[in-house]
């Protein structure tokens, strides 16, 4: 048999094996297991309170007080460019008549609210201004009669006052029969507490009402009624 120019195969015992000191790589969740630097390549061991050994953290540390004060700058610029074309401060978009947010950052921040009631105020003066009083002393409103389906606008307003209304009773009736009520018959107590739970139920149908006509959910067939 003729011998093989080729050169003999043999096995690489240079590079690390499974078995050996290194393992291998490891994925970042491994690393984070094994208490090492989570930093790929990085050999030492994480610190105790992070996830990256002291140099790698002091990095991450300065990368983040460097991103945090850029962002702070844009923002700063953009503010004063906003407040100079009289836009939204927070935001950039256009901003509501006598504010310096738009709606949306309004709602957003939870102060809706002030909204509501300077519009209520409005609607009452607007109201007071068409109501007059004959010689007969009946109140007439000068108002403008509409026929047809109400607006949605009416329609939201009315289901969300009714919302609130059972929502109160219902967190009014569940805080009596934890305080109040807590010394009752368990069976007085159970009675209570379905009824305050129902109040809430109204209240979850109402708000339903709003989301399903705003299209944000899909009408729900109620269990009772299937």
């Amino acid at each position: 048999m003729l011998a093989s120019n080729r050169a003999a195969i043999t096995e690489d015992v240079s590079s690390p094996t499974p078995g050996d000191d290194d393992d291998g790589p490891l994925g970042y969740h491994e690393r984070k297991l094994l208490g090492r630097c989570t930093r790929l390549g990085c050999p030492l061991d994480a610190r105790p309170d992070a996830n990256q050994c002291p140099k790698h953290s002091e990095e991450e540390a300065r990368r983040k007080r460097k991103t945090r004060r850029a962002r702070r700058k844009a923002r700063k610029l953009a503010r004063k460019l906003w407040r100079k074309q009289n836009r939204c401060l927070g935001c950039g978009r256009k901003r509501l008549r006598k504010e310096t947010r738009c709606i949306i950052c309004i709602v957003a921040a939870g102060d809706a609210r002030t909204l509501v009631v300077r519009s209520d105020g409005t609607k009452k003066a607007r109201i007071e201004a068409a109501t007059s009083i004959d010689r007969d002393g009946r109140v007439r409103y000068r108002g403008q009669g509409k026929r047809g389906r109400q607006s949605v606008a009416s329609l939201d307003a009315k289901d969300l006052d009714d919302a609130r209304d059972h929502l109160q009773s219902g967190i009014d009736g569940l805080t009596a029969v934890a305080t109040a009520l807590a010394n009752l018959p368990r069976i007085q107590r159970e009675g209570a507490k379905g009824a305050a739970l129902a109040e809430l139920r109204l209240a979850y149908r109402f708000v339903g009402e709003v989301l399903v006509r705003h299209g944000v959910i899909d009408p729900v067939v109620d269990e009772e009624e299937a």
